[in-house]
């Protein structure tokens, strides 16, 4: 298993990040009155993102690809 270090505080535990998304439309009220339009359904995805776990700095993005390829 290859072992991967923060750039900044050499930490080895790291968030892996996962994205929702949900369209929100301001322009037109949604079934609630008053409430924003929301057109879901919601979209998941993950994107190979991970943030270190003690000082939350973000890993460059070449060395998150290869974090996803040793986590799947």
């Amino acid at each position: 298993m290859k072992e991967f270090k923060c750039p900044k505080c050499g930490c080895k535990r790291f968030w892996r990040r996962r994205v929702v998304e949900l369209m929100v439309d301001f322009g037109q009220e949604g079934a609630i009155e008053g409430h924003p339009m929301l057109e879901g359904p919601e979209k998941a995805y993950t994107i190979p993102h991970f943030v270190c776990a003690e000082c939350g700095s973000s890993v460059p993005m070449a060395m998150s690809k290869e974090m996803e390829t040793e986590v799947i």
